[in-house]
């Protein structure tokens, strides 16, 4: 990973370089940011930094063999470490990131900018919450305790040490205070209140800002140059975080069959039309669970949108070019006002959760469609 392919952050990409070339790196630093906003990237890019043998001014060369091995996600000094939890291929194996790594490069080289629920997803953890466990302690004190194979520095990436608990945090407090020499700990957070007081007072925190506005816009045009969504807009609305842009560009492909099942439950629910709601229930459970989510969250959109411009604030909306869509949310905003919109968010979010937890789909979707009357009304 390059510092030159991570979408902004150049103050912070300058102050990261400038510290490697005075010597001032400390042995556990946390990458502090909101998903998106590119941290995972950033620390990655910093550990081929690290041991990059030919380092630029600005940046790792990209060419000698511990860079293509970092890359690559394969250099024998440079670890991760992420929650996990037990999985049908695991079986009884204890479980550890080492199991999981294949997925790891998968996700990383394929997404680069993912959340956990991308993550969970991808290695299909169902309803179990992620974890960093007591062996996976034990597993990184053991790699740590080795001396580095090849590159100048030992590296240990931590994503989200907030899924890390409490055996595990009192087995890792002495190695993350005094670790051996030319080791680095690089832990990747999002939310600094919930990790342990124990951790975060012994690293140094780096804060990650959102993405800034320009920088969105130069990137989002290079990677989905076919578009029909203005990339403006994509940027305006992601607030920064490139997974939001992601999800708002795949829900745009889908955006035409989505918009029909969307205004079907939107005229069901006004007409209070119980049987149409349950048959849509039925024929929406039918298009799978991350189909489902990501209806659930168009949904969520068009809801937004509706509100922004029932507030008469069309600077902060996205408004369809579609001459169907324009006249929809025309005929549409009045009935989305302060008095219903969080009320219907959470029943949208409420659905979202429990097909993640693997919900039944219909009763689901019955539910929430039916709850959904008693707010879209006149």
């Amino acid at each position: 990973m390059l510092f030159k392919d991570i979408v902004g952050q150049d103050e912070l990409k300058e102050r990261l370089i400038r510290g490697v070339h005075e010597g001032r790196i400390s042995h556990a630093q946390m990458f502090l940011g909101e998903p998106g906003s590119g941290t995972i990237p950033l620390a990655i890019a910093y550990a081929q930094y690290l041991n990059c043998q030919n380092r630029g001014e600005h940046d790792s060369c990209g060419v000698c063999p511990s860079c293509h091995k970092v890359q690559k996600l394969m250099h024998p000094d440079v670890h991760f470490t992420f929650p996990i939890n037990k999985t049908s291929e695991i079986g009884d194996k204890v479980v550890v990131s080492d199991l999981f790594l294949s997925y790891w490069r998968s996700i990383v080289e394929n997404l680069t900018y993912f959340d956990e629920q991308d993550w969970y997803s991808h290695i299909d953890l169902g309803n179990k919450q992620g974890l960093i466990s007591v062996a996976e302690a034990d597993n990184i004190i053991k790699k740590l305790s080795f001396k580095a194979y090849e590159g100048e520095y030992k590296v240990l990436i931590m994503w989200l040490p907030e899924r890390m608990n409490i055996a595990a945090s009192n087995a890792l407090l002495k190695l993350v205070e005094e670790p051996p020499a030319k080791t680095v700990f690089l832990m990747v957070a999002q939310e600094e209140g919930k990790v342990l007081k124990t951790i975060l007072s012994r690293t140094q925190i780096i804060r990650v800002p959102r993405i800034r506005y320009d920088d969105m816009v130069r990137s989002l045009t290079e990677r989905y140059p076919s578009s029909s969504m203005p990339i403006e807009s994509v940027a305006r609305l992601s607030s920064g975080s490139m997974i939001e842009a992601r999800r708002l560009l795949e829900l745009d492909e889908e955006g035409d069959e989505f918009f029909g099942y969307v205004i079907g439950l939107l005229r069901f629910c006004y007409q209070s039309n119980v049987i149409g709601l349950i048959e849509w229930s039925e024929e929406v459970a039918t298009l799978g669970r991350d189909r489902i989510k990501r209806l659930l969250a168009y949904a969520e959109r068009v809801i937004r949108e509706a509100f922004m411009l029932n507030l008469r604030m069309e600077a902060v909306s996205y408004l369809p070019l579609n001459p169907e869509q324009q006249k929809f949310y025309a005929n549409f905003k009045p009935f989305i006002r302060p008095n219903n919109i969080e009320e219907t968010f959470t029943l949208l979010n409420t659905a979202i959760h429990h097909i993640n937890a693997n919900g039944n789909a219909k009763i689901v979707l019955a539910d929430m469609s039916l709850k959904m009357v008693k707010l879209i009304k006149p």
